[in-house]
């Protein structure tokens, strides 16, 4: 596949990898290292879920607007795991065939 059939410039990185490979300015990864980045981030996800749920059933004196805060911050990161798993899993939702 030439760079000109895209209209990109024909500027070499190296010998064996030409500009049009680089996203960002850094190579392209692959859909391995993509789906680590994401298994990475939904343990992160995890671990602040139930740190969140720790603090919410401790019995330390905690303001009302700190439980809030700790409630919406709880609801949110669920839904971004739920995402996260759901790239994972490869399943886009997409049911049109």
């Amino acid at each position: 596949m030439s760079a000109a059939l895209w209209n990109l410039p024909e500027i070499k990185v190296s010998a064996d990898k030409p500009a049009w490979l680089l996203l960002a300015g850094r190579p392209m990864r692959g859909r391995g290292w993509i789906k680590a980045l994401r298994q990475d981030d939904a343990r992160q996800v995890r671990a602040r879920i139930a740190e969140l749920e720790r603090d919410l059933i401790a019995p330390t004196p905690q303001g009302r607007h700190r439980r809030l805060e700790a409630g919406h911050e709880l609801r949110n990161a669920k839904s971004r795991l739920a995402r996260l798993e759901e790239c994972i899993s490869g399943n886009t939702g997409d049911t049109s065939a």
